[in-house]
C-alpha cells in the first residue's frame, strides 16, 4: 500500500506539482504553465516510479476577446454576437 499523501503529478516534463489522493478513484493535479501542445501525464506514490499509462493533456492558446459586437441585446435573445481577437 502506497502514502497516498506523498502523490505526485508529472506533467510533460515538469514533476513534484501539488497533488493529492481526491478519493479513491480520483487524484488532482495542479498543471504547471507550458506552451500550446499535448504532453503526457503520469503519476507517482513513491516521488520515484511514475506511471507510463500514456495518458494525455492538451495545452491550448490562450484566447484574449478584445471586442464583441454588439454590446448589448434584447434580454429575450437570440442576437448573433462577433468577437474580435
Amino acid at each position: 500500500m502506497y502514502d497516498t499523501s506523498v502523490l505526485d503529478c508529472r506533467v510533460g516534463t515538469i514533476s513534484s506539482l501539488a497533488s493529492r489522493d481526491s478519493s479513491l478513484h480520483q487524484i488532482i493535479c495542479l498543471t504547471p504553465a507550458h506552451a500550446p501542445g499535448r504532453v503526457p501525464v503520469d503519476i507517482a506514490a513513491n516521488q520515484v516510479d511514475f506511471t507510463a499509462a500514456e495518458l494525455m493533456y492538451t495545452y491550448r492558446q490562450t484566447v484574449s476577446v478584445l471586442s464583441v459586437y454588439p454590446a448589448a441585446s434584447p434580454v429575450s435573445g437570440g442576437t448573433v454576437v462577433r468577437w474580435c481577437s
